[in-house]
């Protein structure tokens, strides 16, 4: 099985990449974001762009079928632990 990939489709990727994780997130961020105060738009846009590049990299691992396994072990009471870890370890940063 021949594992190349041809010039043109890389141009497409990146096309794909430009306008998903690039100017997607400039639209939403201008349309959506604006009406919400500092701290929280910058956050929201952050996950957005977090959620965008997750989307663009399945689209690439389903589409060239690359055995590319990055969000399998990430489990919902794992992400939680590491959530609550994070806030103690912060609370307790700032309470010195």
């Amino acid at each position: 099985m021949d594992k190349t990939i041809k010039i043109g489709s890389v141009v497409v990727c990146l096309i794909i990449y430009i306008v998903v994780c690039g100017l997607l997130p400039v639209i939403i961020n201008k349309a959506i974001l604006d009406n919400f105060k500092g701290k929280v738009s910058a956050f929201l846009d952050l996950v957005i762009s977090i959620i965008l590049n997750i989307l663009y990299i399945r689209y690439l691992v389903t589409r060239y079928n690359i055995g590319l396994n990055l969000f399998s072990n990430i489990t919902v009471k794992n992400f939680l632990s590491q959530l609550l870890v994070l806030y103690f370890s912060l609370f307790f940063l700032i309470s010195f």
